[in-house]
């Protein structure tokens, strides 16, 4: 009888304790996260701290192509250099954009294109300067021509004042004929002012300018050797158009020489595009005039 009661007492005691600390026991409640508005996408053309995007020109290469483009540069565009670059599978990258620089080396048919207007350019300044100097002769010949002719005036109305006081004081002696009043007054005249008008016209010794007889020699195109230039546009059919000038000097003179062409993707090399693969080509060779700084 006590055993039963002694249990009944220990479950009695188990079963108020788990109910005290069941009760006891407070739920914890977790606080659920305040709605934000989402971030915007930020695209990556519209971002002005990206870098742009580069234009790539992948694509498939054939066997044509390849056999045509491994002549142009054998170490460009592969991993691997070898004999006819059948190494790599995608095309060159040659693509390029507007105001990448450039430049131009003139030789061959550009090069005596230049040298022969540069040697008319010569040869119309040769042509001024002998204008100029003929300008200033005959300038010259105009001021001694009118010194003459003011003496030659002076001598004459000092040759009739001579005359009046010959006939008012009587001077004419035993002859006074005009001629022996004449030839007094010009002895009289004489003797105070040359008795002639010197020629100051052209002297023997002087002759006049003639055409420069110098041997034609052939112009120094050093300065323009390399003319730096730029791409201006890409054409619809896969050209692109450059443009670009140095300056040089004809007779101590300023000009400057402007290059224009059309040039093909593959011909474009990393130090300089040779003027023999210009389309088009266009050379002008232009004065560049002085002007007044403000």
């Amino acid at each position: 009888m006590k055993k039963i009661v002694l249990s009944l007492s220990m479950v009695i005691l188990t079963a108020a304790f788990y109910g005290c600390a069941t009760a006891v026991e407070i739920p914890v409640v977790e606080k659920k996260p305040e709605a934000t508005d989402p971030e915007p996408i930020v695209k990556y053309s519209t971002e002005p701290n990206y870098a742009p995007v580069s234009d790539r020109d992948y694509r498939q290469m054939t066997r044509q192509k390849m056999e045509d483009e491994s002549a142009l540069n054998a170490g460009a565009g592969s991993l691997w250099v070898m004999e006819g670059q059948t190494s790599y599978l995608f095309a060159q990258n040659k693509q390029r954009r507007a105001g990448d620089p450039t430049r131009i080396k003139i030789e061959g048919a550009a090069l005596k294109q230049l040298e022969t207007k540069v040697s008319t350019i010569s040869e119309l300044l040769n042509q001024l300067e002998e204008q100029r100097k003929q300008a200033e002769l005959d300038q010259k010949k105009l001021e001694e021509d009118k010194k003459m002719d003011d003496a030659k005036k002076l001598r004459l109305t000092e040759i009739e004042k001579e005359k009046d006081n010959i006939l008012t004081n009587g001077l004419a002696g035993t002859d006074p004929t005009a001629d022996a009043i004449q030839k007094l007054a010009e002895e009289n005249v004489n003797k105070r002012m040359p008795a002639s008008v010197p020629d100051l016209k052209i002297k023997k010794d002087e002759k006049p300018v003639v055409a420069n007889q110098k041997k034609e020699e052939k112009p120094d195109l050093k300065d323009v050797e390399f003319i730096p230039s730029r791409i201006i546009e890409k054409t619809p059919e896969g050209m692109y158009k450059i443009s670009g000038q140095q300056m040089m000097t004809i007779q101590k003179r300023p000009y400057k020489v402007i290059a224009t062409g059309m040039v093909r993707p593959e011909d474009f090399d990393d130090q300089s595009i040779n003027s023999g693969k210009i389309f088009e080509p266009q050379y002008d060779i232009i004065h560049i005039k002085k002007t007044e700084k403000q």
